[in-house]
């Protein structure tokens, strides 16, 4: 199944039969693609993750990503030391706009 923003269908897993269950949200035509929706991702983690990306007026929601350094130079101060711990050097760190509060 590919990934739409308006989706056909939806997945379940059935922990029982330890399968996937696809299941039609509206009447699929024959030859009609099936997709479901992977999510609301931005178009950084779509590709990172899936290989690909949406087009920018459907994208849900959006992704900054920048290293730690650049960080360090934009946090209030008293939030250094403890920023510095959580994340060695060179690590780069992805803001997710429905994930910031």
């Amino acid at each position: 199944c590919n990934h739409s923003a308006d989706p056909n269908a939806k997945q379940t897993w059935d922990l029982v039969e330890d399968a996937m269950i696809v299941k039609a949200l509206r009447v699929i035509e024959p030859g009609q693609e099936v997709c479901i929706s992977y999510g609301p991702l931005s178009n950084p983690v779509l590709f990172r993750t899936y290989g690909f990306t949406m087009a920018g007026c459907e994208e849900p929601t959006w992704t900054c990503a920048c290293t730690v350094e650049a960080m360090l130079e934009v946090i209030p101060k008293a939030a250094v030391e403890s920023f510095s711990a959580a994340f060695p050097p060179l690590t780069e760190v992805h803001l997710d706009a429905d994930r910031l509060s």
